[in-house]
C-alpha cells in the first residue's frame, strides 16, 4: 500500500501532476509518452522550464504520426530534445525530486 512517500491517484489527475513536474523542476525533466498532444498550459510550463535552464527531454514513440507532428516540431523549436523509441508504450514523468508512472487503470507517483 501506499506509504508517506507515495500516493496512488485517478487517471484525472495525470495533467495537473505533469505541470507540478514541469513547474517544479530545477535541472531537468522527462516525459515519456508513446503520444503526443500537448495543450496549452503543457506548453507554457514547458517554455517556462526552459527559460529558467532546466534541460527538458520528451522520448516519445517512432512513429511518423508522433515523430513529425505539430507538437513535436514544436518542442524541438522551443530548445526541447526529442528522442523517439519504436513501439513505446511507457507513460513515464519525472523531474529530479517526483516521478509519475501512468497508465490507463492507475496512476502512482513516488516522491524522494
Amino acid at each position: 500500500m501506499a506509504d508517506a512517500a507515495s500516493s496512488i491517484f485517478v487517471d484525472q489527475d495525470v495533467a495537473s501532476r505533469v505541470l507540478r513536474i514541469l513547474s517544479e523542476a530545477q535541472k531537468n525533466v522527462v516525459m515519456v509518452t508513446p503520444f503526443l498532444k500537448l495543450w496549452r498550459h503543457a506548453q507554457l510550463e514547458i517554455e517556462k522550464a526552459v527559460k529558467r535552464g532546466v534541460q527538458v527531454c520528451f522520448i516519445i514513440r517512432n512513429d511518423s504520426d508522433v515523430t513529425g507532428s505539430e507538437d513535436a516540431g514544436w518542442l524541438r523549436s522551443n530548445g526541447v530534445k526529442v528522442l523517439a523509441v519504436d513501439g513505446l508504450h511507457a507513460k513515464i514523468y519525472l523531474n529530479e525530486s517526483t516521478v509519475v508512472i501512468s497508465s490507463m487503470n492507475k496512476t502512482v507517483r513516488y516522491t524522494t
